[in-house]
């Protein structure tokens, strides 16, 4: 069952990425909210134009909140190390997987773009 927690957590975190830095949602919601991220800080707004940039935030706020906030564990280091009661490794641990593997199933799509394995409806 764990293995199947880490999956989804995976599809998600890739997700919640992608949706965030490259797509405009419903009405350009998620564009008028980049650009307020620019307009508050160009730092911040920098942010959501980064797949490892933004899938380490939000590895680290999901942990934090699956650590703190709901009873089940979900998130990779608080299903293993969640008995520990470390709650500064497991935050900092959940970042980085997030981090690096979003990252890396990001480079995944990047290099079957390249080869021709993938081909999208809008580029033909």
């Amino acid at each position: 069952m764990e293995f199947i927690k880490i999956i989804c957590y995976i599809i998600f975190a890739y997700g919640i990425t992608e949706l965030f830095v490259f797509f405009d949602g419903p009405f350009d919601i998620i564009e008028k909210f980049r650009k307020l991220c620019h307009w508050i800080s160009p730092a911040f707004g920098k942010l959501f134009t980064c797949m490892a940039c933004l899938s380490t935030w939000i590895g680290l706020l999901w942990s934090a909140l699956n650590y703190w906030f709901v009873p089940i564990s979900f998130t990779p280091f608080n299903i293993i190390l969640g008995a520990t009661h470390m709650w500064w490794l497991i935050i900092l641990m959940d970042g980085m997987f997030t981090c690096g593997i979003v990252w890396l199933l990001f480079q995944l799509e990047e290099m079957m773009e390249r080869t021709g394995k993938i081909r999208y409806e809008d580029e033909w």
